[in-house]
């Protein structure tokens, strides 16, 4: 099955009606998106529309990306 591959943008607070989501990778697909950053309702529509699954992305602190750099 066919994957998308997304994970939620750092800076962007529920609310501000900015775009949430990042997309990062496509598996399986060919696909071709436009741009980086995609609304949920938008990726979930795209998803259902060629068949593939979301994939979540787990996105680190930046407090643990400070400890893994040292």
């Amino acid at each position: 099955m066919a994957k998308i591959f997304v994970r939620n943008r750092r800076h962007v607070r529920k609310g501000t009606g900015k775009p949430r989501l990042t997309v990062v990778a496509v598996a399986d697909l060919d696909l071709q998106i436009f741009t980086r950053r995609i609304r949920k309702k938008e990726l979930d529509a795209l998803a259902e529309a060629v068949g593939a699954e979301i994939v979540y992305l787990p996105v680190r602190d930046s407090k643990e990306e400070d400890k893994s750099s040292e």
